[in-house]
């Protein structure tokens, strides 16, 4: 069980499938429709590509995974569809 330590200073270890963790997270978020969108992580890099409908929700998408304390940084090539 990952728990957050921010609090106490510590860094939390990363998932050990940490692109299918983001998937799954980004998915089970209520305010994005990202089902168009492609998580790819090397190390604690992560690479968004794919599309959504406002750019609203891509600066969200791009938010909620920079949240993560063990994401260093997020490449994003989220472009949007009509």
């Amino acid at each position: 069980m990952i728990t957050n330590n921010a609090d106490s200073g510590e860094e939390m270890d990363p998932p050990r499938d940490m692109a299918n963790f983001l998937r799954r997270a980004l998915f089970n978020h209520k305010g994005f429709n990202s089902k168009h969108v492609v998580v790819q992580v090397v190390g604690r890099k992560v690479f968004l590509e794919g599309s959504v409908m406002l750019s609203a929700e891509k600066e969200e998408i791009e938010k909620f995974v920079r949240a993560f304390p063990f994401v260093e940084t997020v490449a994003s090539y989220i472009t949007f569809r009509r």
